[in-house]
């Protein structure tokens, strides 16, 4: 996947909200490019996220327009904060698993 860790755990962490609740943590969001996965991501990484894995069932809308926009809406709020497009499918149990064997294998946590 393309969910590689970090230079250095710090090059990621967001700068504007050291005391917010979620600074340096991983998070997951399934529906990522709809309206309310797009806000949820968002206010994540305003809260200090490290990394936000944006998942969508449609992997088009991963390589697209959609992602794109996200990533650069992340990015105004909270530069550091890497966003990572993942495909999935939240009805397949393989998958859920995948996801959750890669976040941690790339971040330990």
């Amino acid at each position: 996947m393309n969910g590689h860790p970090p230079e250095s755990e710090s090059e990621h962490f967001s700068p504007y909200r050291q005391d917010g609740k979620l600074y340096g943590f991983v998070c997951i969001v399934t529906g990522a490019t709809q309206p309310v996965g797009r806000a949820i991501v968002t206010e994540l990484a305003t809260h200090g996220a490290a990394c936000i894995y944006a998942c969508s069932s449609s992997s088009s809308s991963l390589g697209g327009d959609d992602f794109a926009g996200l990533e650069a809406e992340v990015h105004k709020v909270s530069p550091s904060t890497k966003v990572i497009g993942y495909p999935f499918g939240l009805a397949s149990e393989e998958e859920t698993l995948g996801l959750i064997d890669d976040v941690l294998n790339t971040w330990g946590r």
